[in-house]
């Protein structure tokens, strides 16, 4: 019991730098950091206690979920398909809009190539996409055309 005291203590000193460093960068820019929009995610072997007060120290928001950074998930987990539902939602809002039956082949053909090929581009640099993931991303181009 005593070491996760200790771990807690040592968690406070390094907030408390990192709140300095926040702060001095806020003086030194002319800047300043939201903390309102800021979140700190904890691993799971950091007690509920330790991460309130870390987040007290902080001034922000503890999370269970990193969100989304230039359009790319932040993946802490496993990968799965549904992680990507958004490129698939996206694929589907495209697909909704464009007039199936005023498109010949041709046109079909090339609004696939130029726009839904598109789409996953940005993403599979940063990761790799499950297999499941791409096998529906290629029904629904393959539905549409």
């Amino acid at each position: 019991m005593e070491r996760l005291g200790l771990f807690a203590k040592i968690s406070l000193q390094k907030m408390n730098v990192i709140k300095h460093c926040l702060d001095l960068f806020d003086h030194v820019s002319g800047q300043k950091v939201n903390l309102r929009k800021s979140k700190i995610f904890f691993s799971f072997n950091v007690s509920l206690e330790e991460r309130i007060d870390i987040c007290n120290v902080a001034g922000m928001e503890m999370t269970n979920e990193i969100g989304m950074y230039f359009g790319v998930p932040m993946i802490h987990g496993r990968i799965n398909k549904a992680r990507f539902e958004s490129l698939l939602s996206k694929v589907d809002n495209h697909l909704a809009r464009w007039k199936f039956n005023l498109l010949s082949f041709v046109g079909r053909v090339t609004l696939v190539k130029l726009v839904l090929n598109a789409l996953p581009n940005h993403l599979m640099q940063a990761l790799y996409l499950p297999r499941s993931v791409c096998d529906e991303f290629d029904k629904k181009v393959w539905n549409f055309v």
